[in-house]
Parts: structure tokens; C-alpha cells; sequence
């Protein structure tokens, strides 16, 4: 598979490879404890989970596709015990 991500003029194209899901169906910033999600990954990157089984961890990278407004500050997870921090000091 060839994939050219990067445009002429800069900008980065991203296909997904799978969907995640869960219970949740609102938008929240916090309450996620307990929850659990399920990855569906596109058949065609199904090779691609070969051998996977024998690490203790898996790095998923998402897309918050259905977030409609984002600030620079934030407290994580909505948490008063925790100090306002920039959105990027929050992942």
C-alpha cells in the first residue's frame, strides 16, 4: 500500500484505519472511568495485528472527529482537585 500523507502545499491528509467505540454518546470531559471502547479496525489492516498479542501495550493515536469546540486552557477531566493547565499539558 502506498500512502503520500504530505501535500505539495504542507498540509497533512489522514485516511482512518478504524472507528472507536463506546457506550458514550454525548460529548464529556470526563467521566471515562469504567468505560469500555471497542476498535474496529478496516479488514484491509487486519495483517497488520500479526504478533500483537505478545506486547503489554498498544499506542492508539484518535481523532476527536465529533468535537465541536476546544479551549487552550482546560482542567483534565473536569477535575476541580486539578490546576488549569494548556490543552496540550493535558494528553
Amino acid at each position: 500500500m502506498t500512502i503520500e500523507p504530505r501535500q505539495p502545499d504542507g498540509t497533512i491528509s489522514l485516511r482512518p484505519i478504524g472507528i472507536i467505540r463506546s457506550g458514550i454518546s454525548t460529548q464529556q470531559t470526563g467521566g471515562f472511568t469504567g468505560v469500555e471502547s471497542t476498535i474496529e479496525l478496516r479488514p484491509e489492516f487486519a495483517e497488520y495485528l500479526v504478533g500483537l498479542e505478545g506486547y503489554s501495550h498498544l499506542n492508539v493515536i484518535y481523532w476527536l472527529s465529533e468535537m465541536t469546540e476546544t479551549h487552550g486552557l482546560h482542567r483534565p477531566q473536569s477535575n476541580e482537585q486539578v490546576p488549569v493547565v494548556g490543552m496540550f499539558a493535558c494528553r
